[in-house]
């Protein structure tokens, strides 16, 4: 993992801000993305979708989200 001091300049840090812990740019990065990782109960394959081959469902009565996708080796529908 490169050191923030490789990627970022520090002195530029907006006022008002101290960094407690740095973070690793690269999870940033595939958060951006949208990928998700999910685990058929069906087959028990393990992937990563991006934002365009899932969708996200929200309860906003009891403020629960979960995901649905098709599983990509046995197209089984599942929900995370």
């Amino acid at each position: 993992m490169r050191k923030p001091s490789e990627y970022l300049n520090i002195e530029a840090a907006p006022k008002g801000y101290r960094i407690v812990q740095w973070g690793d740019i690269t999870k940033a990065k595939e958060k951006r993305m949208g990928y998700r990782r999910f685990t058929c109960s069906d087959c028990g394959c393990i992937f990563e979708a991006d934002k365009e081959h899932y969708t996200m469902y929200s309860d906003q009565r009891e403020g629960t989200n979960w995901y649905e996708t098709i599983c990509p080796c046995c197209n089984a529908k599942m929900s995370e």
